[in-house]
Parts: structure tokens; sequence; C-alpha cells
């Protein structure tokens, strides 16, 4: 039986899920732990608030490898058609799986009869595609402060946070 968590992790996921700004990423962590935000190893500092109100536990960057699905892992997620209303979770199921064996992430729509990018498709809450991402493990608050978000879209361009029960 899965118990319900206290703790939410926001991933900072780039728009594109083939960039890698891997690099990008670390320059904004060193960035951030000149600023007392975080420390070398990405753990909260005495300025955390500067990143998210009342504070967080650590910063890291995820690096699975390839492509993977960052979402809410508690409690699930509704998944639509970018052009139609209604749920489609079990044909993006079946796309999810394929797209882990190799396939393209293309969808096969039953409310509109098209094909769509997986990444394309309307998640709620926000979920995104990505090779890589900024995760704020443990937050206090679910959102980044505003100064926060224009450091993550000047040094990363577009993005998408997903907040994440673990």
């Amino acid at each position: 039986m899965i118990l319900p968590s206290h703790r939410l992790d926001l991933c900072i996921v780039p728009e594109d899920p083939e960039s890698y700004p891997r690099d990008a990423m670390a320059a904004l962590i060193a960035h951030w732990a000149v600023r007392g935000i975080v420390n070398s190893a990405g753990w909260a500092e005495s300025n955390a608030n500067a990143l998210v109100e009342g504070g967080f536990r650590r910063l890291r960057i995820d690096d699975p490898g390839r492509v993977v699905l960052y979402a809410n892992q508690m409690g699930g997620f509704r998944v639509a058609c970018p052009k139609r209303e209604g749920n489609i979770v079990a044909a993006f199921r079946r796309a999810l799986v394929a797209s882990r064996k190799g396939e393209p992430r293309l969808l096969d729509c039953p409310a509109c009869g098209n094909s769509h990018p997986l990444e394309a498709l309307d998640y709620a809450p926000a979920a995104a595609f990505g090779r890589v991402c900024l995760v704020v493990s443990d937050v206090n608050d679910a959102h980044l402060t505003a100064e926060a978000v224009a450091e993550v879209s000047d040094r990363l361009g577009g993005w998408t946070l997903v907040r994440r029960r673990v």
C-alpha cells in the first residue's frame, strides 16, 4: 500500500525534450552557490528562500541518460488531447510503453483522430518529457520565486515546472 507523502519536489524540465542543457544547469547551481542559496553539493543554505519561499532541502541535476517522463508519482495525472476535451490516458499509457521500447513518442489520438507527439498532450497536473532536469527536492512551497523563474528562463530558455509528490 502506498502511503501519502508530505514531500514535494519541483522538476525544472527544458521545453524541448531532446535538449541537453546540463552545463547550463550546472552553471545555474554554481551561481546559486555563490549567492548562498545552495552549497557546492546542492544542499540548501541560508538564502534558500531566494529560490523557494520557505526553502527546500536539496538541488540536483537528474540525468537519466535518455528521454523520460517527469510527472507526479503519487496520485497520477490526467492526459487530454491538445485539440479536444476528454481523457485519453489509456491511449497515452500504450504510447508511453511503446516509446520506452524505442518507438517514436507519438500517440494516435482516439479523441481527434490525429497523431500527436506525447510532449504536446495536455497533462494535469503538469508533466514533461526531458533528457535532463533540475530537481528542487523537498520544497516548502509549490512555486519558485519570481527571481528564480527569471534566472531559470534566462539560462535555460523555455521550461516546464513539474510538481512531483514522491
